[in-house]
């Protein structure tokens, strides 16, 4: 009796080993997509951070120029904004260096002019 096209695609046989290869594929492609969403994020999420030590640099620069003109070193003034951007969120480690290396440079002077 002669096979039908019809005939042959009846029955299908599927090892297990195919299907758990298939799943892990597509979690591994699952799990690379929520990681480039949860980079995306915390980019987002520090350049807030970034933005709101830039602020606070800017209003405390009268602050920062006393103390500087008092003998303040550059490396504590340096630790105190660090550690104000990490206390405000764990990314802040990260992100609110830029402001706090700022902050630490100020000359003095020009700090004080500041109004």
């Amino acid at each position: 009796m002669p096979r039908s096209a019809e005939n042959e695609d009846l029955y299908r046989v599927t090892a297990m080993s195919e299907m758990l290869d298939s799943l892990n594929s597509m979690i591994t492609m699952v799990s690379a997509g929520l990681g480039g969403i949860a980079g995306i994020s915390l980019l987002v999420a520090g350049g807030g951070v970034m933005n709101i030590m830039l602020v606070s640099v800017t209003e405390r620069t009268k602050e920062i120029g006393i103390r500087k003109a008092l003998g303040g070193r550059k490396g504590v003034i340096l630790q105190q904004f660090v550690i104000k951007a990490a206390v405000q969120s764990s990314i802040g480690l990260f992100f609110g260096y830029t402001p706090a290396r700022r902050a630490a440079s100020l000359n003095p002077i020009d700090a004080l002019r500041t109004e």
